[in-house]
C-alpha cells in the first residue's frame, strides 16, 4: 500500500473536520489482493466521500436473495442483517451483566394467497447466539399490503395488530392480527410469524414484509439458516 505523509497533512492543517465537496472529495482505502503483486497485500485506491458514505448507509440494508424463487416468500427466503443499533454498557463497573449489544434483524416478505383465516409461517432458525443474551427484543417495522379487488384499489398497512388484509372469500377487508413468536432451544431460537382474524370464513391474502430486530452480544456473531 502507498505510504501516505500523514506528517506533511497535519502540518498543514489539512486535516478537516468538515467536507468540502462530497461529490469530488475522495477518501484513500487499501483493498486487499494477493502477496504477490504486493508486498504488503494491499493495493491503494479511492473513493468520493459521497459514493464512501452511501455504501456505509445502504450496506447494511442490502438483500442479496431471489424474487419469487422460494413460496411463500416474495423476495426469496427471509435474510439477517447487522443494524446500526449498538448499546454500549455504560459504566462499564459496577454493573449488573457485563456485555455490550449490537442489533441484527431478520427481514423478508410473506406472500398470503387464498389462506385460511389462521395459520403459522416458519420464517428460518437464528444460531450462534451465546448464552447471556439469546434475543433481546427490540422493535419490529413492516408493511402488510393487500388487494382489494372489489374496490380495485391497493391497500398498505404498517405491520401491526389490526392491519387490513384481504378477505377473497367474502369480498372485504379484515382487520388481522400478527405476532412474531421466537421459540427458543440452547444456542438460539426458531422464528415463527402467525396471523389471525376472528371471522372463522376468512380467506387472507397479501404480502407481510417485516424487519424483526434484536439485540445480541457484541462479541457473537449470529447466523441464519432456513430450514425447508
Amino acid at each position: 500500500m502507498d505510504i501516505l505523509n500523514w506528517i506533511y497533512l497535519k502540518r498543514q492543517q489539512l486535516i478537516k473536520k468538515l467536507v468540502n465537496k462530497p461529490d469530488t472529495d475522495l477518501i484513500v482505502l487499501g483493498a486487499e489482493v494477493p502477496f504477490t503483486k504486493r508486498d504488503d497485500g494491499y493495493q491503494t485506491y479511492a473513493m468520493t466521500v459521497a459514493d464512501f458514505a452511501e455504501e456505509v448507509r445502504c450496506g447494511n440494508d442490502t438483500l442479496y436473495t431471489g424474487i419469487f424463487d422460494n413460496y411463500p416468500f416474495p423476495i426469496g427466503y427471509p435474510v439477517i442483517l447487522k443494524t446500526c443499533t449498538k448499546v454500549i454498557d455504560t459504566p462499564a463497573f459496577p454493573t449488573f451483566l457485563a456485555v455490550n449489544l449490537q442489533g441484527w434483524k431478520v427481514t423478508g416478505s410473506v406472500q398470503l394467497v387464498d389462506n385460511s383465516f389462521q395459520g403459522v409461517i416458519y420464517l428460518g432458525t437464528v444460531e450462534n447466539t451465546g448464552n447471556a443474551i439469546e434475543n433481546f427484543p427490540w422493535k419490529i417495522n413492516g408493511t402488510v399490503f393487500t388487494f382489494d379487488q372489489a374496490g380495485g384499489i391497493e391497500i398498505q398497512n404498517t405491520l401491526a395488530n389490526g392491519a387490513l388484509m384481504h378477505d377473497v372469500n367474502n369480498s372485504i377487508n379484515q382487520p388481522v392480527n400478527i405476532i412474531f413468536v421466537p421459540v427458543y432451544f440452547s444456542g438460539g431460537f426458531d422464528l415463527f410469524l402467525a396471523y389471525d382474524t376472528v371471522d372463522l370464513t376468512a380467506e387472507l391474502q397479501g404480502v407481510i414484509s417485516f424487519e424483526y430486530e434484536f439485540l445480541q452480544d457484541l462479541d457473537i456473531e449470529p447466523t441464519f439458516t432456513y430450514y425447508p
